[in-house]
């Protein structure tokens, strides 16, 4: 039992390090993995706190590689929200119609909450709109195209992260709640 959770975890700790170093890859603007990732670990670890730890770690190695930016305590603050929020998505979200309806409703709150905060981080702390409500609606309106994006790029990735996961668990009939506090 103890060798087929240890795999497990291995295989679950490398999703999330795979889905994090995809942000080094050519992509499409916000066509990326993260808030699938945060979804996917949120959701697949029992400990949030270890799900935070290897999310946030992941993510932060590849910003190291990226670069910083002065947006990046929205953008934390947000995913750890979305972290917070997938613990509301089933182990097997593909298991019923219901449980899936769930992720693909988690999911899309989650793109319109990360779009919501990040670009509010843009408008405060960046000087490229005027600090008035005009300039507000100005910042949410010119992110409509990267939000396009992001959203279906949260949809595809997510469905990716969980159905890939889904077909490991079945074929090497590990647990339901996949990993354990004491990871």
């Amino acid at each position: 039992m103890q060798g087929k959770r240890s795999s497990e975890d291995l295989i679950l700790v490398g999703f999330v390090v795979v889905a994090a170093l995809v942000r080094l890859l050519p992509h499409a603007p916000n066509f990326l993995p993260t808030t699938a990732l945060v979804l996917f670990a949120g959701s697949q670890f029992e400990n949030r706190g270890r799900a935070a730890l290897v999310v946030f770690a992941s993510l932060f190695l590849s910003d190291m590689l990226l670069g910083f930016h002065s947006t990046m305590p929205f953008v934390y603050g947000a995913l750890f929200v979305i972290l917070m929020a997938a613990r509301n998505i089933p182990a097997s979200p593909f298991a019923t119609g219901k449980s899936s309806g769930k992720l693909l409703g988690i999911t899309l709150g989650s793109s319109l909450f990360f779009f919501l905060v990040s670009n509010l981080g843009v408008f405060l702390v960046q000087d490229l709109y005027a600090k008035t409500f005009q300039g507000l609606v100005t910042c949410y309106v010119a992110a409509i195209p990267f939000f396009e994006n992001s959203l279906m790029s949260d949809m595809v990735y997510t469905l990716a992260l969980f159905g890939i996961w889904e077909l490991v668990r079945s074929s090497s009939r590990v647990g339901s709640r996949t990993v354990p506090a004491s990871l």
